[in-house]
């Protein structure tokens, strides 16, 4: 009887000592997500104002929050129908990871057709295209941003970070490797205002990669470590697969850098659930370094007498927990 009421009075203090630290999280975070609001509206792409759809899918600019945006202005040059298939291809396989694309029709007169006839015969349906933005773009005099006149050159591309913010801003020709891989670099960074993340293999369980279906269903099954081998392998090769090889292998590399930021976040704050996560990382990933990394890291900390002895106290409060719950 003695030690249930013990194990009560330290129950009791637990709760006393969390709950004010748990309420004051609860309000820091919702002050902050209001800061990050408030941040957006003010930010280049929060400033931004767009016409009317003139063909594709309905948005407003709040559906752009947290997200990595593409809009290019487009005339009647014929550089306008490759930028249109690259954004479109863009959309196509990045929009479940966060990504959205604008097109601007630039009324001018010109003897090409309109970017919207272009599109609509293209059967092109993911890209909105409005007849009018204003981008607050800088317009420098390089690399061919602006003629003598002072007009704009088209296609002109913008991307906006998570945050809003101008990441990059040029003339779009020849520049589809370097918006990939800046896209693929942005979506790679964190909500500001603390949403939801996105699945790592959302894009794999919807079936985006048809030309590598052995290693969609390796990762499927949660076999991680062959599916990254077989990516390595495929990656330096000239197959047609190579592409999509380094893609999947991105999302496996993406995915074990989330998992070591989540290690670093509960070493301190949860102990029982860091080695949980190292583990994880070693097992599925066996075979790979990212595997050897985890087991010397484990071995690590089993010898580092600090952390064992937030381990065992966080093990000790866990029994505790539970007996209590058991009490009738």
């Amino acid at each position: 009887m003695e030690r249930l009421r013990i194990m009560i009075w330290i129950a009791a203090l637990l709760f006393c000592v969390a709950g004010p630290i748990a309420l004051a999280g609860e309000l820091s975070s919702d002050e902050d997500e209001k800061a990050q609001e408030s941040q957006w509206d003010y930010s280049d792409l929060g400033k931004c104002e767009f016409g009317s759809i003139l063909y594709g899918p309905d948005f407003v600019k709040e559906d752009l929050k947290d997200k990595v945006v593409l809009v290019v202005v487009f005339s009647y040059r014929s550089g306008d129908v490759n930028a249109l298939k690259d954004i479109a291809k863009f959309a196509a396989k990045y929009r479940r990871s966060g990504f959205a694309a604008i097109g601007v029709k630039m009324w001018e007169k010109g003897s090409g057709k309109s970017i919207v006839s272009i599109a609509k015969g293209m059967k092109i349906k993911s890209i909105p295209i409005v007849d009018y933005a204003r981008l607050g773009v800088e317009g420098k005099k390089r690399e061919g941003v602006k003629n003598v006149s002072g007009r704009v050159y088209c296609p002109y591309a913008v991307l906006y970070g998570r945050a809003g913010k101008i990441v990059w801003e040029r003339r779009y020709v020849g520049a589809r490797k370097e918006v990939n891989r800046l896209i693929k670099r942005e979506l790679k960074k964190r909500s500001g205002a603390g949403k939801k993340k996105t699945n790592d293999f959302e894009a794999i369980l919807d079936d985006e990669f048809p030309g590598s279906p052995a290693i969609v269903k390796l990762i499927k099954a949660g076999r991680l470590g062959i599916a990254y081998r077989k990516c390595e392998k495929l990656a330096d090769t000239d197959d047609d697969a190579s592409e999509e090889a380094k893609d999947i292998k991105g999302l496996l590399d993406n995915y074990h850098e989330r998992q070591l930021e989540l290690f670093q976040e509960q070493k301190t704050a949860a102990p029982t659930e860091a080695v949980k996560t190292l583990g994880g990382i070693s097992k599925t990933f066996r075979g790979t370094a990212f595997s050897k990394k985890a087991r010397a890291t484990l071995a690590e900390l089993k010898k580092d007498k600090e952390f064992q002895t937030l381990l065992k106290s966080y093990r000790l409060c866990e029994r505790i927990m539970t007996a209590i719950k058991k009490i009738p």
